[in-house]
């Protein structure tokens, strides 16, 4: 999903609505921080590892593509 398609999503909803994320174990909280951030995106990953990741120097030299994302959290 890209911004735009969030945007027009959110737009189906009340503007005073929660916005939550997925807690850290279970359960849903609320999202506390907006950030724009370099990810490294590991397709192979199993879904509970997640597809992007926060770069570290390993992976650049392992031909993983970096991409700069909004991340909600």
């Amino acid at each position: 999903m890209v911004v735009l398609e969030l945007i027009e999503e959110l737009k189906k909803y009340p503007m005073n609505a929660r916005v939550l994320g997925t807690g850290y174990e279970s359960g849903y909280e609320d999202i506390h921080e907006v950030e724009f951030t370099d990810v490294v995106v590991f397709p192979e990953n199993p879904s509970y590892e997640g597809t992007y990741q926060l770069p570290w120097s390993e992976s650049r030299d392992n031909g993983h593509d970096q991409i700069t994302a909004v991340l909600l959290s």
